[in-house]
């Protein structure tokens, strides 16, 4: 996690050369089968931090 007030001109953190299409699409499908299950399970899905949610 980034420090508090760290400016990143790019707009990234970490290197962005790294990122390719397959990992973006692993990363997106992962997330959409998460967000699908607790939804299918009933389970309201929270904002990032907010109680409830995955990291509340």
């Amino acid at each position: 996690m980034a420090e508090p007030g760290l400016y990143a001109p790019s707009g990234t953190y970490g290197d962005a050369t790294l990122a390719t299409a397959a990992k973006g699409e692993l990363l997106t499908e992962g997330l959409l089968r998460m967000i699908l299950s607790d939804r299918l399970a009933g389970e309201r899905i929270g904002a990032i931090g907010e109680e409830g949610s995955r990291d509340g």
